[in-house]
């Protein structure tokens, strides 16, 4: 339901998963699949853009918009990637930003990018004491897009996100894990 709450009839459905989703500041719904980055009318459920990553190469499921410049941040099986929407040339749509496999995003204060380390390799849910690696990217300077190690949690940590300005939460990192 658009106010929240529970239902029982979907605004509209797609044809493909959705794993992550976002809002940029025009009011656009930007969809990750697993696959694609998919634009999609919020009212209608109508796909307006669907969009692989650079050079074709499929996109896999975390998404995260700069407060400021609407970029998008992805996640890929090559790192993260950048995508402009507003840029007319696909060529020039994608930009790559880090070598580092991330299974959640988020922009924190400062617009800094933080993320969940991938660990898709590893069956972490198997050792007896798993910990997760929170990470965040300079987005400037000499180690632009290079992984930071900010916090390392002890479970399997899946979806990380700040509290919105203005809250009783505002900056707060929230971290959450789903067994």
């Amino acid at each position: 339901a658009k106010t929240g709450g529970h239902t029982t009839t979907p605004l509209f459905t797609l044809d493909e998963p959705v794993i992550d989703m976002a809002v940029d500041k025009l009011g656009q719904l930007w969809v990750m699949t697993g696959s694609e980055l998919l634009q999609v009318d919020a009212e209608s459920g109508a796909i307006l853009r669907r969009l692989k990553g650079p050079g074709g190469d499929p996109l896999t499921h975390a998404l995260a918009i700069h407060p400021e410049t609407g970029d998008i941040y992805v996640s890929s099986g090559n790192g993260v990637e950048i995508f402009n929407p507003a840029e007319a040339n696909p060529a020039r749509a994608w930009k790559h930003f880090s070598n580092q496999r991330v299974g959640d995003l988020a922009f924190g204060p400062g617009n800094r990018l933080w993320a969940v380390r991938w660990t898709g390799r590893d069956i972490d849910s198997a050792d007896l004491q798993p910990t997760t690696d929170i990470i965040s990217f300079p987005m400037s300077g000499r180690t632009l897009g290079r992984p930071e190690l900010e916090y390392r949690l002890a479970g399997i940590i899946d979806s990380i996100t700040f509290g919105a300005a203005g809250s009783p939460l505002a900056g707060l990192l929230i971290a959450s894990s789903n067994l």
